[in-house]
């Protein structure tokens, strides 16, 4: 063992500061990690028990809490309270057991204790109010409602018809963060309300969100909204023509040229329902037939009317026998046909096409046989049907210089402006963060190249010199003299101090 430690305290001594470093900063982050990570996998994960909650209803739920011994925390500055993920489920139904939330709204459990001497205004209001929170719990099941109230106006029923009136709703809602409900959703909303409350129909339900928003004037329900249902079978239309002046103007740009050829289409659509209910007749069979027939005889002498000659009576059947013998005889037939009867219960589509108009205007002058050769082929593209009253028009006439630029192609000459491009609004923030990425790396790419520069040994270099000689100034032979004595006394004293110091106190005495 104190091999080992001898060797790694070696190892340790032989690495550089930066290493070092490196090494203590890299194990204290693993043990932090590891401490962390301890702690998140034996830590107590806790679960929302009520979010948007009051004050006053916040203060009942913890003190119902503390008396039940559930641990909580307190979020969201107080309006959600969240309790072991465990005890979620039990400690919500301890909650509604005690009443603590009475007030967030009672459905039909209003009902489920009957009250002595309850009015009928008190029932009616009890209705009402079960009736919209019922309502408010189906529409917050939506993942981007977050809360919702609903209001309804019943009107009291009368027992006149003309007197009565339609019930109306409305309905307020709260989105979750970066959510939207689409058309159809609200649609949902306004058809689910318009279901559930008697006498309501779906143009008198009303839905807002808490910026102020009208959502259910976006969508057309019922009969209210007849200019949203107009604007859309106007745009119907439109794009109706668009698609076959776009299939036309294809073909006549292939053989013709870009920019050689304007097609126009008019449409004529029918948007009326329209139901049909026809009975037809056949000629029928013989299911059954029936015959009966009556006979009978007299015997007797001559009869006839007293007083009156003897007249033989003129009846079909009756036979005349000599001295007064009679017989008669009736046959009857019944016949039973089945008819065939044939029901046909028709509903039209709306949208259906009643007439189409086209227009077809070439650049240059065309001969009749271009004409007819242009009709046919345009007619066989779009399903030109004259029986119906469909029309196609075409015209040769020269064009302008600057007309079918808007047809020209990419790599053709023109002074038109280029298309501007329209980014998507999220590209903003993806090149923002892209430009702090990049900078972020510029950064630790400086910091790692000034801590690469100083753990680098600093070498100095030698840089050799070459010796110059001396320049001796030019002295005289005393002067020489003299300093060789100053020289020659330095050293003495150098060597000898003790002496110097001596000779030189004698000096001092003999002055």
């Amino acid at each position: 063992m104190n091999g080992l430690l001898k060797t790694l305290a070696d190892k340790w001594n032989g690495l550089s500061n930066a290493k070092k470093s490196i090494i203590v900063v890299m194990s204290a982050a693993v043990i932090l990690a590891g401490i962390f990570f301890v702690q998140w996998l034996t830590r107590e994960e806790y679960a929302p028990l009520f979010s948007d909650l009051e004050p006053k209803q916040a203060n009942a739920v913890v003190e119902k809490l503390k008396e039940l011994k559930v641990p909580y925390k307190l979020e969201n500055q107080g309006t959600t309270i969240s309790v072991p993920k465990e005890k979620v489920y039990e400690a919500r139904i301890e909650l509604a057991g005690a009443g603590v939330l009475t007030q967030t709204g009672l459905g039909f459990e209003l009902f489920d204790q009957s009250k002595l001497g309850q009015t009928p205004f008190e029932r009616e209001v009890d209705y009402q109010r079960a009736l919209q929170e019922e309502l408010r719990r189906t529409i917050v099941a939506f993942d981007e409602v977050e809360q919702a109230r609903v209001h309804l106006v019943l009107p009291k029923e009368s027992v006149f018809v003309e007197e009565e009136q339609p019930a109306s709703a409305a309905i307020t809602l709260k989105m979750r963060p970066l959510a939207k409900l689409n058309a159809e959703q609200v649609k949902g909303i306004i058809y689910l309300v318009s279901s559930s409350v008697q006498n309501l129909p779906p143009e008198n339900v009303k839905v807002i969100d808490t910026t102020g928003r009208v959502l259910s004037d976006e969508v057309s329900v019922g009969e209210a909204n007849l200019t949203q249902i107009r604007l859309d079978q106007y745009e119907l239309k439109r794009q109706y023509e668009k698609d076959l002046e776009k299939r036309v103007q294809g073909m006549l740009s292939t053989v013709f040229g870009p920019g050689k050829s304007i097609v126009m289409v008019s449409a004529d659509l029918d948007f009326d329902r329209v139901e049909e209910k026809t009975l037809d007749y056949g000629d029928g069979s013989i299911v059954g037939q029936q015959t009966s027939t009556e006979q009978s005889t007299n015997t007797g002498g001559a009869g006839g009317v007293v007083g009156a000659p003897n007249v033989t009576p003129q009846v079909p059947g009756y036979v005349a026998g000599g001295q007064g013998n009679s017989s008669y005889q009736k046959q009857d037939t019944t016949t039973n046909y089945n008819v065939d009867q044939t029901e046909r219960h028709t509903v039209r589509a709306q949208g259906q096409l009643r007439s189409l108009s086209v227009s077809v205007v070439v650049d240059g002058q065309l001969t009749q046989a271009q004409v007819t050769q242009i009709e046919g082929m345009v007619a066989t593209a779009i399903g030109l049907q004259p029986l119906r009253g469909d029309q196609i028009n075409v015209t040769g006439m020269a064009f302008e210089n600057n007309a079918g630029l808007a047809e020209q192609p990419a790599g053709s000459d023109s002074n038109a402006q280029p298309a501007k491009i329209v980014f998507p609004p999220y590209f903003k923030w993806v090149g923002l963060g892209a430009a702090l990425f990049l900078l972020l790396l510029l950064v630790l790419a400086r910091r790692r190249k000034k801590k690469a520069a100083a753990a680098l040994p600093v070498v100095e270099e030698v840089v050799p010199v070459t010796p110059v000689e001396p320049v001796v100034p030019q002295i005289s032979p005393e002067e020489r003299a003299r300093k060789e004595k100053q020289q020659h006394l330095k050293d003495i004293v150098r060597q000898k101090p003790e002496e110097a110091a001596q000779l030189i106190k004698v000096w001092l005495a003999e002055d």
